[in-house]
């Protein structure tokens, strides 16, 4: 599960290179959004809808748009399975968790029974204050020592979209 989420937002990050690769490819062929906003369900509506000048050129265009729903697609049913489903599922409940994020985490975090306070686990994910000591005691900035892949997930979360939402 772990290499599954992983692979998700290595997807994601692709993603977004991908969009930023569509955006320049239909700038070259002149074909530009009747509207403004990018990326919005309109707008991969219409993209939906494109067809390249070449057969090559639309194999390209097809395949920047399908890596991270793949992924997503594949991560939804192994979750079904999984024995951390119900955990991911409660996870869910809280406001602005995905399926992917709630994934996400429990893979990082493997068994939480290991922790045995809320402090361990914040220092498994790197999210507790750095300290300077010295005449006093100050707290700085988070160390960011722990888990990335956890502390992204917990901390800067992807917004909800039709690709990590639960789904209806």
């Amino acid at each position: 599960m772990r290499d599954l989420t992983r692979a998700r937002e290595d997807a994601v990050i692709a993603s977004k290179r991908a969009r930023q690769q569509v955006g320049a490819l239909l700038l070259r062929q002149n074909i530009r959004y009747p509207k403004d906003k990018k990326w919005t369900v309109g707008h991969k509506a219409w993209i939906s809808r494109l067809k390249m000048p070449t057969p090559v050129q639309q194999i390209v265009f097809q395949e920047y748009m399908s890596a991270v729903e793949r992924l997503t697609e594949e991560l939804r049913q192994a979750t079904t399975t999984w024995r951390m489903a119900s955990v991911v599922e409660a996870l869910q409940a809280i406001r602005g968790v995905s399926l992917v994020a709630g994934a996400s985490i429990m893979a990082e975090l493997g068994d939480e029974t290991r922790f045995d306070n809320p402090r361990q686990l914040m220092a498994f994910a790197g999210l507790v204050p750095s300290q300077h000591t010295g005449a006093h005691r100050r707290l700085g900035s988070i160390t960011k020592t722990g888990n990335s892949h956890a502390r992204r997930m917990l901390v800067e979360q992807e917004r909800p979209t039709s690709m990590s939402s639960r789904p209806a």
